[in-house]
């Protein structure tokens, strides 16, 4: 079933987030399995961004689903989908609640929520050892540069931005220690190995800064030693 079915109209007030409630309580589909009709009531929430659902497309929309073999589980999400579609809505809740059959009841609920269009990345601030300075703030990424840093706060930047990266979600992160003398790669690699969310690290051979690719923990801190 397309979604063309349906149609929208402007928001009259998208600057301000309001509740629409509707209620479809005659909703009936085919059950798959027996070809019976099941009835039940579609009850549809949403706080609309640009564009708003137009209710006489709608009601023919439901309608067609009257002929529709199609599970409980699937019409509720499938009819989200759809209106989410439609109308790209800044949050909504789909309920299907669905009449008696063989004893039982079901209630299926589906929500969609629109991302946000450019959120901002995660950061963190250091301060090194020599007090006086200002703190240095970087993003939250899979890389970081340790040029930025004193050699003497390696270590703590290092388990610091780790536990961040863990936080923020990242399950594999690369820490930039340069080429040299190799002894900023050991002080890295120390770091990485005494830390508990670090599941393995290697060289990137790759790299030709010299880099370290440190494989984060997924479910918890603990890992064999």
């Amino acid at each position: 079933m397309p979604s063309t079915t349906l149609e929208t109209f402007p928001n009259p007030k998208p600057e301000r987030d309001y509740e629409i409630a509707i209620r479809c309580p005659e909703f009936t589909s085919v059950c798959p399995k027996t070809g019976l009709p099941d009835f039940g009531e579609i009850r549809i929430t949403y706080v609309p961004d640009e564009l708003c659902l137009e209710l006489r497309a709608l009601k023919y929309y439901m309608i067609e689903f009257r002929n529709q073999g199609i599970f409980y589980e699937a019409v509720t999400n499938r009819i989200l989908d759809e209106l989410a579609e439609a109308c790209r809505p800044r949050r909504m809740t789909v309920v299907g609640d669905f009449a008696v059959r063989g004893g039982i009841t079901t209630l299926v609920t589906a929500s969609y929520e629109k991302p946000p269009a450019h959120a901002p990345p995660a950061t963190r601030e250091w301060r090194g050892a020599v007090t006086d300075q200002p703190p240095v703030r970087l993003p939250i990424e899979d890389s970081l540069d340790l040029h930025a840093f004193h050699p003497r706060d390696i270590t703590s930047v290092v388990e610091e931005y780790v536990e961040a990266a863990h936080s923020a979600g990242l399950r594999e992160v690369r820490l930039i220690h340069g080429r040299g003398t190799g002894v900023q790669r050991g002080r890295v690699q120390a770091a990485l190995d005494r830390h508990p969310l670090v599941a393995s690290f290697h060289d990137d051979a790759a790299s030709h800064l010299g880099a370290t690719v440190a494989v984060l923990q997924t479910l918890g801190p603990d890992r064999p030693r």
